[in-house]
């Protein structure tokens, strides 16, 4: 019911709150394209959210991981952006962090991947909780192939 009684309105006619209802009902439901398109309505209206910016940085994921690969540019791009917005509205976030973590380290660096990011993000989490940091730090490891990480 929620649903239908607001996706049959204008976006410019719904609150915030709204859109947020209608992004997280169609992220839940994976549609991630619609979800998306209302998190960039969001991030538009107010680009210091962190709830919007990660929803649009999930949506965007999530559409990367099922979509060819000349057309997932923009959803890399948006991926990217989104969560590094959200690490820089909430530093202590450690989920924005690991994604982030993890965003740099599978990304090409024409793309935006990056070691030196990856490690200052790794570093991050290490200072935010050490039990946290040790499970990055075996991501970290795994991805780099360093066994001597694991001891």
């Amino acid at each position: 019911m929620v649903l239908d009684n607001l996706s049959n309105r204008s976006v410019s006619a719904l609150s915030e709150t709204e859109i947020l209802t209608l992004a997280n009902i169609y992220l839940q439901d994976r549609r991630y394209s619609e979800a998306l398109s209302f998190y960039d309505e969001l991030c538009e209206r107010n680009p210091n959210r962190f709830a919007y910016q990660f929803g649009r940085g999930a949506s965007a994921g999530f559409l990367l991981s099922g979509t060819p690969s000349f057309r997932s540019l923009r959803y890399v791009v948006q991926l990217r952006s989104s969560f590094e917005a959200a690490v820089r509205l909430q530093p202590n976030s450690l989920v924005a962090r690991r994604a982030l973590l993890n965003i740099y380290l599978g990304l090409p660096r024409l793309l935006g991947g990056s070691q030196t990011k990856a490690e200052q993000q790794l570093k991050a989490i290490q200072s935010i909780n050490p039990l946290e940091g040790a499970l990055a730090g075996a991501i970290y490891a795994m991805n780099n192939n360093d066994q001597s990480a694991f001891a």
